[in-house]
């Protein structure tokens, strides 16, 4: 579901991916957001930034499993720590 009008950005603020054995869940906080686009260097294929203000957006509602590293990396280097990940079994 890309949106024209965000550049290619989805709309949510939650996004969910999964492995062989979790279900993993990332979520932005775009009201606290800075605009650092720490999280585009760390991230591309799951983060973009919008053109008018620079606040975090995800590129994609479906992410690999693949990207899991680099969605930690954007975690761990985001100035205003708008991003959070959460983990739940399968099944």
């Amino acid at each position: 579901m890309n949106d024209e009008n965000t550049g290619g950005a989805v709309e949510a603020t939650d996004i969910s991916f999964e492995d062989d054995e979790f279900v993993y869940t990332v979520h932005i906080n775009q009201e606290v957001c800075v605009g650092g686009g720490q999280c585009v260097f760390a991230a591309p294929e799951v983060f973009t930034q919008r053109d008018e203000d620079g606040v975090v957006q995800f590129v994609t509602e479906y992410p690999s499993a693949d990207e899991r590293p680099d969605i930690e990396e954007a975690i761990e280097v985001c100035p205003a720590q708008v991003i959070s990940m959460t983990k739940k079994p399968k099944g």
